[in-house]
């Protein structure tokens, strides 16, 4: 139970996780964004142990898939309270305008250093279990390492306008 961080794709294996991934409520708001209809793109369920969930470091979800127009949309659900001493996500307003120069990270991925980012704007979300957010796939957010003694879990969703274009192609020799 502590050494599993996240589980991906749940959503295309196993019925519990395509409820939560289709349910109305997240396509109402989904919908009311991209009017033409809404696509499932992918889900992972995140997990930071108490005392040693790891830092998830700066970064846009956009640096991870090719560019998309309109850019994906985010859904982020509390299972356990998100605090700030329990490794909440904490975003960065407005920075989904740009696109970002990401640094290639042997563990993360891509990621974002501090330096190239204002990081006194970045806002705590701290969340009741249940709470759930909304948020452009080009917002800059991270999460810090869990140094309470409660485990935070959360679920994560990504969505796209049924009728999104692929501005560029995907680049498979990065894969």
């Amino acid at each position: 139970r502590d050494r599993v961080r996240l589980m991906s794709n749940m959503y295309h294996h196993h019925p519990y996780f395509r409820s939560i991934g289709s349910h109305r409520a997240i396509y109402e708001v989904i919908s009311a964004l991209y009017q033409d209809g809404v696509q499932f793109f992918s889900d992972t369920v995140f997990m930071k142990p108490a005392r040693h969930g790891i830092e998830a470091a700066s970064h846009q979800d956009t640096a991870f898939w090719p560019k998309l127009r309109p850019n994906a949309m985010n859904f982020w659900l509390a299972v356990d309270p998100a605090t700030v001493e329990n490794g909440c996500l904490h975003l960065i307003p407005a920075t989904h305008t740009v696109d970002l120069p990401h640094h290639d990270h042997p563990v993360q991925g891509h990621i974002l250093h501090d330096h190239q980012l204002t990081m006194e704007r970045q806002i705590p979300i701290e969340l009741d279990p249940g709470d759930a957010i909304f948020f452009d796939s080009g917002l800059v957010h991270r999460s810090y390492p869990n140094h309470s003694d409660r485990n935070r879990r959360a679920y994560g969703a990504v969505y796209g306008a049924a009728n999104l274009q692929h501005i560029e192609p995907w680049n498979l020799s990065s894969l």
